[in-house]
């Protein structure tokens, strides 16, 4: 007995792969409207912060809607493919700003249990930064810093577990209230050669699957002290515990990220398969020519650098 010969509109029938076109259209409503997403027990800060990871659902809807011969799936599982593409392609394709600069910066997490300070203080000095900016500092790493970065950086704060180190002279430090019970922000001045700019450096609260309130207190404070300051040339150096792709991010405007100016996502972390940007260098009114991140011996994340243009 011969097959029946197939339905001439089934490449065209709605029916056929409404599984996959259901599963396209909640991916697709996810991606474009993740900040909707209620941020119950954290639920929302995951999607925000997993959001460059969905494009990888695209690829078995594909196959899926391929396997089916369903056009409607096909196209519907290309509409979440185009949202990804419009949301992260850019970043992922575009070359670094260029031109002149004159101030090198860096940010590392050292990790509280680094058990190879000598190795990330090396790490460190090896940048040529003109200013860096650490957090989860510990005495063994102090004394590691302080031998590696002494000479050639004469300029250090060291508040709580946080230390900043310059080529250029810093003023007085004045503690941030992010919301926690000791200082895990400071505010100070750098005085580059080309004028004074609003240094602040931050390790804002660490992420919990309970609740990620506190962390969303220190970006909102945050955002208010860099709004409230009179100076026009502000650096944010900082882990802080958050993607850009979180939807309070936007409480640190004007400030914006350095990796916006150079190519990829520039993911920090876990260091070794990183998945998610946690550190950051946030500039307003400087201009930046390059980012990019690199490998920080025994620490859970990896540094962040950017060179910038004071002017």
């Amino acid at each position: 007995m011969s097959d029946p010969e197939p339905d001439a509109s089934g490449y065209l029938s709605l029916r056929r792969g409404r599984v996959t076109m259901v599963l396209a259209l909640v991916l697709a409503l996810l991606m474009a409207g993740h900040r909707f997403v209620p941020d119950v027990l954290t639920l929302g800060t995951i999607v925000d912060a997993a959001l460059p990871w969905l494009g990888v659902f695209v690829v078995p809807l594909v196959l899926v809607a391929l396997l089916q011969r369903s056009v409607p799936a096909l196209a519907a599982a290309l509409v979440p493919a185009l949202i990804w593409s419009f949301l992260f392609l850019p970043a992922i394709v575009r070359s670094p700003a260029g031109g002149a600069s004159n101030l090198r910066v860096v940010e590392q997490n050292l990790y509280a249990g680094n058990t190879t300070p000598s190795a990330i203080a090396a790490s460190l000095a090896s940048t040529d930064a003109d200013v860096i900016g650490v957090e989860e500092v510990t005495d063994s790493t102090a004394a590691a810093l302080k031998t590696a970065l002494s000479s050639k950086y004469p300029y250090m704060i060291r508040v709580s577990t946080l230390e900043l180190w310059s080529k250029d002279r810093l003023g007085s430090w004045t503690s941030v209230d992010i919301g926690l019970s000791w200082t895990r922000a400071l505010h100070t001045t750098v005085q580059t050669p080309n004028g004074s700019v609003s240094l602040y450096l931050a390790h804002l609260d660490s992420f919990r699957f309970d609740s990620d309130t506190t962390r969303d207190v220190g970006i909102a404070d945050l955002g208010t002290a860099v709004r409230a300051d009179p100076n026009k040339r502000i650096l944010l150096l900082g882990d802080l515990n958050t993607a850009s792709t979180d939807r309070h991010f936007g409480e640190l405007s004007p400030l914006v990220d350095a990796q916006r100016y150079a190519a990829g996502l520039g993911f920090t972390w876990p260091s070794p398969v990183p998945l998610v940007r946690l550190d950051h260098i946030m500039v307003g009114g400087i201009a930046v020519t390059n980012s990019w991140t690199f490998p920080g011996p025994g620490s859970d994340h990896r540094g962040t650098a950017a060179t910038l243009e004071v002017n």
